[in-house]
């Protein structure tokens, strides 16, 4: 099987020619073996387990607070800036200055994905945790 893997890896140095072409072909050549690598060789390994608890850390809680209560100080602070760009934008578009509208608008943009980012960030990364450990 890891001959099909170097006779590949040929073909597609053959058809890629730079060193764009050199890397993708290097990339393909790794992904062929690692599928192609027996399974045998991987079982006999000794495994790596990962479990995370915060609570296993000490003063695992106090962390989760200080996130906490860093998090509210932040959507806080969010919304305060939201307020101050929204009236920039306004008193901006009604005096006629285009450029600060602008900023302004990007400034509200920038303060809803913030909150976005701040609130989902738990649940985003749960997901990615599940996701990780659902690999074998």
């Amino acid at each position: 099987m890891l001959s099909d893997a170097k006779r590949t890896f040929k073909e597609v140095v053959m058809l890629k020619t730079g060193t764009r072409g050199r890397v993708i072909a290097g990339a393909v050549a790794f992904m062929v073996a690692l599928v192609s690598w027996p399974a045998s060789a991987l079982a006999d390994s000794g495994e790596v387990k990962l479990t995370p608890e915060a609570s296993k850390l000490p003063g695992g809680k106090v962390l989760e607070t200080l996130t906490n209560g860093a998090a509210g100080l932040l959507l806080v602070v969010c919304l305060l800036a939201l307020v101050v760009a929204a009236g920039i934008w306004a008193v901006s578009h009604h005096s006629g200055n285009p450029q600060h509208a602008s900023r302004a608008r990007s400034g509200v943009i920038v303060c809803i994905a913030a909150a976005l980012l701040i609130t989902a960030g738990p649940a985003l990364i749960n997901f990615a945790s599940h996701l990780g450990s659902t690999v074998k």
